[in-house]
């Protein structure tokens, strides 16, 4: 398995933007508001199974500091599609899965 530093790993979870460039079947993502270590995300996926859906995430961000000094990020999505855009036409809207 190969590793990068944490500061790589960090910056490509925080480019949402650029996620349709190498995330399967995002065809859209964009950063709504940001708010310190929290965002706003419109996400558009195109699955080939269960087609187009689209959701709005909060996204939060955390770094807890070990007591060797390392640095554990933890990151975490919650639906949110009452911030985002309105519906799609054609585009199914997204939510949990149980």
């Amino acid at each position: 398995m190969e590793r990068h530093p944490q500061a790589t790993v960090r910056r490509v979870l925080d480019d949402a933007e650029g996620y349709p460039a190498f995330m399967p079947y995002v065809k859209e993502c964009r950063v709504l508001s940001r708010h310190g270590d929290a965002s706003v995300c419109y996400q558009r996926i195109a699955p080939p199974v269960i087609g187009e859906r689209d959701y709005t995430l909060k996204v939060r961000c955390e770094v807890q500091r070990q007591p060797d000094g390392a640095a554990a990020y933890l990151r975490r999505w919650d639906l949110a599609n009452d911030l985002g855009p309105p519906p799609v036409p054609g585009v199914a809207p997204g939510g949990p899965v149980y």
